[in-house]
Formats: structure tokens, C-alpha cells, sequence
């Protein structure tokens, strides 16, 4: 393995400060007459002062070192956030050098290693960061193959991409340990954490991740975790200054069907022709505000419902995939009206403030229309799943980019456009609520009555 330039610098800077440490040892020793029997040979007050100098060389020497060092890493920031800053970074220089990434440089025996350029931002309290690593044509493997998670110690990659410029490489990193899936014990500190951390017109998934109310796809087998991530995301929007209307289809009439109840029983349905009615008053509702929309596009033309300080609607289809079934049995027509209501939802209802919230076990094309599907720009997959399900969820060439690790109830993986770059899912683990929910959902609903 070759060394690098900056390693044979560190060498000869430490080899030199060696030497004069040795050099002022053996001066005192020849002063104090233990190397030689008659240290009157030597002139004595020059004796003492090399030793001084020498000592007093070494010493500066290495304060500036150790001045640089501290500054290099940020000591301003805090001890912790130097030496672990140091740390990152030299595994990451060692694992690059191990694995070859670098260009060879000199000739013979004087060949030297040099590395990429890397810089290390650790924020939120050295919870997450941006590592950016030089690139560079001369570079002949991929940053993409480099399993980076393995020399970073207790922290892993989120996704990674090349800057505009392509002179860079970003690997978005965050410590593992964190606890990114919060317990919360009640419902009030929850609402409070919302407030803190979100818009009104976004939610939180965990504790370092937010997205902006859109279209959303939940995908998941059973227990992994739907039910208690779509209680989050209720109950976040239960307690947004902002009024949310929101609507429950529940073709198996189970908790969902509940919920909905104690917020809005006349927007809740569970029979296949409740849900088909449901659907056609929510679409009327979107059709009822566009001119309201319209108007206020005469003064920005870019502008949405959320600009103009509208209400946003939601609709949350549970079991779609079951809801799907009834209505293939049905006659064309019917069919047909479903399939154009869902897909008028999908396509207008973004600038509108009307959203389309489908939760299932599987997305692929026999459940859903992949029209309806792609157009659903939140898609969350929770727990343990296959790979056809990540495919038909993210597309086939994200799968490569998923985190390969064991997912509990409530973690997976999401995207999110603006937030999590395309074909590149980023992990996410849903609160814990050990409080009764429907209890702080009648709290909210009541406040939000008065």
C-alpha cells in the first residue's frame, strides 16, 4: 500500500520533532555527567542552552501542530466534534487508500498515494453531516460501489449524489445510534414536537425527517407498522393550526373505519358504495374550489391553495388493493368513473389542495394503475419487504440504493421529491405513541370544534 503525501509530511514533521526531543535528552544526560565522566569537557552553558532549545523547539513544534490539528476539526464546536470529526475523516482516508482510490504520483521507489480532496460539515450536534469527496476523471472506479457505511463508524450514508458541477461527490451521513424513532408517552409533548419541527402544511415521518403534504403511497405487509404510521400522520394533522379535512375509506371496516368516526362520521365509509360515493363528493369538493384557486392565480400564476391559506383535504383509502377487487366486479361504468374520479384526484389536486392517501400491502400493477401510482410523490415502504415491492414502489433501479438492514414495525424506507433525491430512498422510523389515540384525537377534534 503506498503511501500518502500527506502521511510521509506527517512523518518527517513528527521524525524531526523526535530528533530534537533525542537530541535534547542526550544534551541534559552529557550536562549531568551520566554519559561521560568529565562533563567539565564539555562548555557547559552552551550545553545547557542546546538542551533548552531543543526542547523548546519540539515543543513549539508540536503546540503548532496540535493548534492546526484542533483548528482543522473544529474545536470551536466543541472537543467531541473535533475528535470525532478527526475520526470520520481518517477512517474514510484509510479505506479509500485501502480500496485504491487514489492516483498514483512520482516515480520508483518515490511513488506516493494521492487521495481525493475530502471536507466533513458535522451538524445538529455531530447528529448528521455532508461528507464531500473530490472527484476527478483520473478516478477509475465509482464512488456509487464504495460501501462508505463500513469506515464510518457508528454512522451511516443516507443516500449520496454527484454536485452540479460533477467536481464532487456529497455522501449525506447520520449516526445510527440516534434515536430517530421517538417514543412519546403523551399525546400533548407530541403535538408540541410537531409545532416545533413543521409547517402547517407538512409532516414529520421521525426525528430528522420531514415532508411536505402531497399525493402518498404506504406500502407494507401486515405488521409492519400501516396502521400506527397513519396514526402519526392523523393525529399531526388533527393538531395543525391550519383546519385539515379529512376523509376515511375503510373497506374492511376495521380501525381506520373507528378513527374516522370519532373525527368525521359523515366522511368516513366502509361498504364499496359508500367509498365510491365518498370518492365522488371529495372529487365535487375539488371541483367546487377551483375557481376559488383560479382567482388568486391572477396575482402569482405559480401559486397553490397552500399560498392562498386554504384548508387542505385528505383522502385515505385503506386496503386499496381490497377496495380495487369490489370494484373490478363491477360493471364498466362504474369502473371506469372509479378509475377517471382517482385519476382527476392524482393529476389536479396538488395546486387544489386535495390529496389522494393510499395505504396497501403491495403496489404493483394487478392492485394499482401505474398512472395513479407515479403520481403518488410520497411513497413509503415499511418493514421487512420483498424486492418486487420496492421495485413496483420506487422503481427498479432504486433498489440498489435501499439500505440493506433489518426494518422493526414502523422503519423502512421513503421518498419524496425535494426531499430525497429520485431512485434514492432514505431510511425513516415512525414515532411510538404510548398514549391512547383515540382519546387525543377526540381532544383534538373537540378543540378543533370550539
Amino acid at each position: 500500500m503506498l503511501p500518502t503525501k500527506s502521511s510521509r509530511q506527517q512523518a518527517v514533521f513528527w521524525g524531526s520533532v523526535a530528533i530534537l526531543l533525542l537530541l535534547g535528552g542526550v544534551l541534559h544526560l552529557a550536562h549531568s555527567g551520566i554519559l561521560v565522566s568529565h562533563p567539565e569537557f564539555f562548555l557547559t552553558p552552551i550545553i545547557q542552552q542546546a538542551t533548552m532549545y531543543s526542547f523548546l523547539l519540539a515543543s513549539v513544534l508540536t503546540a503548532i501542530a496540535l493548534l492546526v490539528w484542533l483548528i482543522k476539526h473544529g474545536i470551536h464546536k466543541g472537543t467531541r466534534h473535533a475528535f470525532l470529526h478527526a475520526r470520520i475523516l481518517s477512517g474514510v482516508r484509510r479505506a479509500l487508500l485501502e480500496a485504491r482510490y487514489y492516483i498514483e504520483e512520482g516515480n520508483g521507489s518515490c511513488k506516493l498515494a494521492r487521495l481525493p480532496r475530502l471536507k466533513l460539515t458535522l451538524e445538529n450536534d455531530c447528529i448528521n453531516g455532508v461528507l464531500r469527496i473530490e472527484n476527478h476523471v483520473r478516478f477509475e472506479k465509482r464512488y456509487e460501489t464504495i460501501p462508505l457505511s463500513s469506515c464510518l463508524g457508528h454512522f451511516i450514508v443516507d443516500q449520496h449524489y454527484l454536485t452540479d458541477s460533477q467536481n464532487e461527490v456529497i455522501f449525506e451521513i447520520s449516526d445510527s445510534r440516534e434515536q430517530r424513532q421517538i417514543i412519546f408517552d403523551n399525546a400533548d409533548v407530541f403535538q408540541y414536537f410537531s409545532m416545533e419541527t413543521c409547517g402547517s402544511y407538512e409532516l414529520f415521518l421521525d426525528g430528522i425527517s420531514n415532508v411536505p403534504l402531497g399525493h402518498s403511497l404506504i406500502v407494507g405487509q401486515t405488521g409492519s407498522g400501516k396502521t400506527y404510521a397513519l396514526y402519526s400522520l392523523i393525529l399531526q394533522m388533527l393538531g395543525k393550526s391550519t383546519p385539515y379535512n379529512l376523509y376515511f375509506a375503510d373497506p374492511k371496516a376495521s380501525s381506520l373505519a373507528i378513527l374516522g368516526d370519532k373525527v368525521s362520521m359523515e366522511n368516513t365509509a366502509e361498504t364499496v358504495d359508500d367509498i365510491i360515493s365518498l370518492l365522488r363528493r371529495f372529487h365535487s369538493a375539488m371541483e367546487y374550489r377551483k375557481p376559488e384557486v383560479k382567482a388568486g392565480l391572477s396575482a402569482k400564476l405559480d401559486d397553490t391553495y397552500a399560498d392562498l391559506g386554504l384548508s387542505p383535504h385528505v383522502l385515505i383509502v385503506d386496503e386499496f388493493s381490497s377496495f380495487q377487487a369490489c370494484v373490478a366486479t363491477m360493471d364498466r361504468k362504474v369502473r371506469d368513473e372509479v378509475a377517471s374520479l382517482l385519476k382527476g384526484i392524482v393529476m389536479q389536486g396538488r395546486q387544489l389542495g386535495f390529496f389522494l392517501w393510499i395505504v396497501m400491502q403491495k403496489s404493483d400493477a394487478a392492485s394499482i394503475t401505474t398512472d395513479i401510482r407515479d403520481n403518488l410523490v410520497t411513497k413509503i415502504v415499511l418493514g421487512q419487504s420483498e424486492r418486487t415491492t420496492y421495485e413496483t414502489a420506487f422503481g427498479v433501479s432504486a433498489v440498489a440504493n435501499i439500505p440493506n438492514r433489518r426494518y422493526l414495525p414502523g422503519q423502512g424506507v421513503f421518498t419524496c421529491p425535494g426531499v430525497t433525491l429520485q431512485g434514492h430512498p432514505k431510511l425513516c422510523y415512525f414515532p411510538t405513541l404510548r398514549f391512547d389515540i383515540l382519546d387525543a384525537i377526540q381532544g383534538l377534534y373537540k378543540d378543533a370544534s370550539s
